[in-house]
């Protein structure tokens, strides 16, 4: 995908990231939503011109007429839950792991972890930004598939997948999945006018976005608290 189309994609909903962090620290129980609105979440935000290095192209997202990123699966002959036709659902990766909501990881990171862990285990971004967040910004670091979000501390505070092309890490929940089987593996209920799937967790809360019309799976976001 050309770079103008990876700007234009994160184009969405960044005005919005402020107030879902502080949202998070008094986000509730566990549970289900039928407005993606109710529930806190974090939208990437169109970051300033990159100062130097192009980065590389990779997979990214489109936005939705509701302002959801919509993942672009691009594969032919798999459906949208990421089964061929007339097959069952591709299996999850071998490194998937139980959902721990005492020690939650998304793609392997983890609340409060340091950058130089978060490089270990991604490497280097492919691009990074700055978004004003109350009286400081989170910097927001872009990999394939993956977004992570780090406080002025330098510790990890955010995390997204909203690409099928990364591994979420977790039993049953991936981009493009059922909404159904994603809401046993976060151990919350499931409707079918279930729209959003959110748990508490220590530090802070899981958001799971459900496609409105197929209740796949589109986005996963690990909230860290902020105040």
């Amino acid at each position: 995908m050309h770079l103008s189309s990876m700007t234009a994609a994160r184009a969405v909903g960044a005005f919005v990231l402020a107030a879902s962090l502080a949202a998070c620290s008094s986000a509730g129980h566990g549970g289900t939503s039928a407005d993606p609105s109710s529930a806190a979440g974090i939208v990437r935000s169109s970051p300033p011109p990159p100062s130097s290095a192009t980065p590389a192209a990779s997979p990214m997202t489109a936005p939705s007429s509701s302002g959801t990123a919509v993942p672009d699966h691009g594969k032919p002959g798999v459906d949208a839950a990421g089964a061929e036709p007339g097959g069952k659902e591709e299996d999850a990766g071998d490194d998937d792991a139980p959902f721990d909501s005492e020690h939650p990881t998304l793609a392997g990171i983890g609340l409060g972890m340091s950058g130089e862990a978060v490089a270990d285990k991604l490497g280097a971004p492919l691009q990074q930004y700055e978004l004003p967040e109350g009286d400081g910004s989170v910097r927001i670091q872009e990999y394939e598939g993956i977004s992570v979000g780090f406080a002025p501390s330098g510790s990890v505070v955010f995390v997204e997948v909203a690409s099928p092309s990364a591994s979420t890490g977790l039993e049953g929940i991936r981009i493009g999945g059922g909404g159904e089987r994603a809401a046993e593996g976060l151990g919350v209920p499931f409707t079918s006018e279930s729209r959003v799937l959110s748990k508490s967790v220590a530090g802070g809360m899981v958001k799971i976005d459900l496609d409105p019309s197929t209740q796949n799976v589109l986005s996963v976001k690990l909230i860290g608290e902020t105040g």
